[in-house]
């Protein structure tokens, strides 16, 4: 009953977990993407059945992604497109033009990553405004696969890791 652990859609029991893998290793599934509901510390230190729901994931999602990737043997292009080209398909017409994809002539959305880093979730390591997560290193003591360095959209850099 750890409040970081509140979230909704709740967690599922590892079967449900398994077959979601699954159909993301065989493309029933085509995009993975993040929920990122931060939560401030006054709203998630309360009793777990009174926390409010949420997480911080968006800058988690890369990593999990490729977590996912080699612990399933699922091919690093193939992963990476469940968070790219399959992400900005399901979109489709919501999405910019030229968006999830690196083209002459596309939007220049790019993330620069070190694919050989590992690193820990944690208070210190969140960049984001709210540091609760249910990836937390105290909480499944995973080190996670790759850092984010920075993020381009359009063209424009949006973010740097310090």
């Amino acid at each position: 009953f750890d409040s970081r652990l509140r979230l909704e859609p709740v967690l599922r029991q590892q079967r449900d977990r398994d077959a979601l893998r699954a159909a993301l290793a065989d493309g029933t599934i085509d995009a993975l993407v993040s929920d990122h509901t931060p939560v401030l510390a006054d709203e998630k230190h309360l009793p777990f059945s009174e926390a409010t729901p949420g997480a911080s994931a968006v800058e988690l999602l890369l990593s999990l992604c490729l977590k996912w990737a080699q612990s399933d043997g699922v091919p690093l292009g193939q992963a990476l497109a469940r968070v790219t080209s399959g992400a900005s398909a399901v979109l489709g017409a919501l999405s910019p033009k030229g968006a999830g994809q690196l083209a002459v002539g596309a939007r220049a959305d790019l993330c620069l990553v070190d694919v050989g880093a590992t690193w820990q979730a944690s208070a210190q390591s969140l960049v984001s405004q709210s540091k609760f997560t249910p990836f937390a290193a105290d909480l499944n003591g995973t080190a996670l696969p790759a850092r984010v360095l920075g993020t381009w959209v359009a063209g424009q850099r949006v973010f740097t890791l310090a």
